[in-house]
């Protein structure tokens, strides 16, 4: 299934929804793509921290994250005609362990390479 057709899918439970499947479409793009964009923001960071040692194995995954974040843009650019804005940077790190902040993160994008629904799942601006 390629990508767009996957973030285009719309569980049955949504079927009540009143607006367009493109919104969804649009809807989901956006936060795929703001969740790989993230994911590739905190790599560095796990990967030069001792600290997030149980994290390492995902920054092996780097090059398959870029692949998909280009994939993201191409969708981006084709389907979401309003100019991308980049505000203020959400992606530095916090005070204390992130570990489960950041792996949460990481295990939603491996959701979203194996094309798994379960990636929708996860909320990138919540405080903890």
């Amino acid at each position: 299934m390629s990508l767009e057709e996957f973030l285009s899918y719309r569980p049955f439970s949504y079927k009540k929804i009143l607006h367009e499947p493109s919104v969804d479409l649009e809807w989901n793009i956006v936060d795929a793509y703001d969740l790989i964009d993230y994911v590739l923001h905190i790599l560095p960071i796990i990967e030069k921290n001792k600290r997030y040692s149980k994290l390492y194995d995902f920054v092996a995954k780097k090059e398959t994250y870029l692949s998909l974040y280009k994939e993201l843009d191409e969708l981006y650019d084709k389907i979401i005609t309003n100019p991308r804005f980049k505000g203020t940077n959400i992606y530095e790190e916090r005070e204390g362990d992130q570990t489960i902040f950041y792996h949460n993160h990481l295990i939603h994008a491996d959701f979203l390479v194996a094309r798994d629904n379960a990636w929708r799942n996860i909320l990138l601006y919540e405080e903890y």
